[in-house]
């Protein structure tokens, strides 16, 4: 290929990713309304309900702003797995179980101290989460490391594993019942996050941003990071050069899966109960749209995550208000969404492949 040629390749591509925001924007909406006509709504009436309920209002912002934060705990942890090559799907299961391992610190004696002094009880419930979630994704590494369990099937399987466990203790067992009825167990209100009245919004917000920054600098300004990222490049090639692929992996795998964890514990704390069904469930699932969308880059998974968040409440404002538009439906474009990520980065990938072959 010539010079001229690969120039005016280069910059197409260049083109080509500034514009896949846009493009990627109002594909989006075009899907949405579409889908919308497509179950019997209106367009113009659900796009009201839905701009209304994620910021038209003191609850939608608040929703947003919370429900955003959770998903950039969970994308994170996700966006740092598939950067060293490893596909750890299981967020849903592991931050089950971190809420779990932090709201079983809050029953008998031990509870009785942290309601009198929250302010250690609720840094220890965090931290219990982030354990609880490491321990059930390293359940994951473990296979794969030594028994040549593909992650995906692993960690697949783990989230059903730990979401009917728990909901059986919480449902059926003394451990995370307490002293509340058998669907539910709910925290002191000592060890609740303080938050917005009448709205999800809640404490647990701030910490996001220190999170994807501290992401940020360790992935690309730090030794550990260089190697994280060259295992996911080319593992071969990272092994030559001096990488211990096998202790990264489980290190990744228990990164990831504390990170889920503490989104798990922070779930309850913000909620103030743990219940049968998960405060936010699907997220481990959407997290990965966030992921994708914000390109593995941890300093854009917040705007993407704030975005997610904030179709999640619009789709509860269009179920809830006038516009009859099914939940369901941003499920749906979420799919579509991975789908549109992993063909682009297939296509990005051939063009590569091209270039370099010319």
């Amino acid at each position: 290929m010539s010079v001229e040629n690969r120039d005016d390749s280069s910059s197409s591509l260049i083109w080509l990713r500034l514009a896949w925001p846009l493009l990627l924007a109002l594909g989006t909406a075009g899907v949405l309304a579409l889908t919308i006509v497509l179950v019997g709504g209106s367009p113009g009436p659900a796009f009201s309900e839905f701009i209304s309920g994620v910021i038209g209002s003191k609850s939608g912002l608040g929703g947003t702003a919370a429900r955003g934060s959770m998903l950039a705990f969970y994308a994170l942890g996700i966006a740092l797995s598939f950067r060293a090559g490893i596909l750890n799907i299981g967020a849903e299961g592991q931050s089950r179980v971190g809420a779990a391992a932090a709201v079983a610190l809050t029953l008998g004696a031990p509870g009785k101290f942290f309601v009198a002094h929250a302010w250690l009880g609720i840094p220890l419930m965090l931290l219990a989460g982030a354990i609880g979630g490491a321990f059930w994704s390293l359940v994951a590494g473990a296979l794969k490391r030594w028994r040549g369990v593909p992650e995906v099937i692993a960690t697949l399987m783990l989230n059903f594993a730990a979401l009917h466990f728990v909901k059986y203790l919480v449902s059926s067992h003394d451990w995370l019942q307490g002293n509340t009825n058998f669907q539910k167990n709910e925290l002191a209100r000592e060890l609740q996050f303080s938050g917005w009245a009448d709205t999800e919004f809640h404490a647990g917000v701030f910490l996001a941003i220190p999170a994807v920054i501290a992401a940020h600098v360790y992935l690309f300004h730090t030794a550990g990071g260089l190697r994280l990222r060259a295992m996911g490049f080319n593992r071969a090639a990272a092994r030559a050069c001096g990488v211990n692929c096998e202790r990264a992996t489980l290190m990744i795998f228990a990164v990831s899966g504390a990170l889920a964890g503490l989104a798990g514990a922070m779930s309850v704390l913000a909620a103030g109960e743990i219940s049968a069904d998960p405060a936010y469930s699907e997220f481990g699932y959407m997290a990965i749209s966030v992921a994708l969308v914000a390109l593995l880059k941890p300093l854009w998974i917040v705007p993407a995550a704030l975005i997610f968040g904030g179709m999640e409440m619009g789709a509860l404002s269009m179920e809830g208000g006038g516009a009859n538009v099914p939940h369901w439906i941003v499920y749906f474009i979420n799919g579509l969404l991975i789908l549109a990520m992993l063909a682009r980065d297939a296509g990005a990938r051939r063009d590569l492949t091209s270039e370099e072959g010319a």
